[in-house]
């Protein structure tokens, strides 16, 4: 009986997560261009604890219970990659193309991206069994919310 509220408890959390990076990308910028520093520190705050909560972990929890073993060492390692090369473009990326204020806007746009990809093509995996779940990811149909 614990279960289904726990979910719905994970899956509000994601949203709101989600909700709030995106909003905190915004605010970052707007007081980037503003030259507020200390409301833009309270925004880094804001980030950095919806994210601790919600795309932080959801790596270590969904991948391993959708993909093999191989697939979870192959995700996982492109995951840190990825996080590399945010991490070592950055600085290119604010003095030379978008600017210390529209860096924020920048990865606002794949987070909104992410967003639409995770709710349209990503099903539901809770209070499903192994067997269930590979078979939503390993047949000929491709998963698309609400079509």
């Amino acid at each position: 009986a614990g279960a289904p509220e726990l979910q719905w408890f994970v899956g509000i959390l994601f949203l709101v997560g989600r909700t709030l990076i995106s909003f905190s990308l915004i605010m970052l910028s707007i007081l980037t261009k503003l030259e507020m520093y200390y409301e833009k520190a309270a925004f880094l705050y804001v980030f950095i604890i919806a994210f601790s909560l919600s795309l932080g972990p959801i790596v270590w929890i969904f991948v391993p219970e959708t993909l093999p073993d191989k697939g979870v060492t192959l995700v996982l390692f492109d995951h840190w990659m990825l996080s590399y090369i945010i991490v070592e473009s950055y600085p290119y990326l604010v003095h030379h193309i978008f600017g210390e204020d529209g860096i924020y806007l920048f990865y606002m746009g794949f987070c909104i991206i992410a967003m639409v990809i995770v709710y349209f093509f990503l099903p539901e995996t809770a209070r499903k069994t192994k067997k269930e779940i590979y078979e939503l990811f390993h047949n000929d149909k491709v998963f698309v919310r609400g079509f």
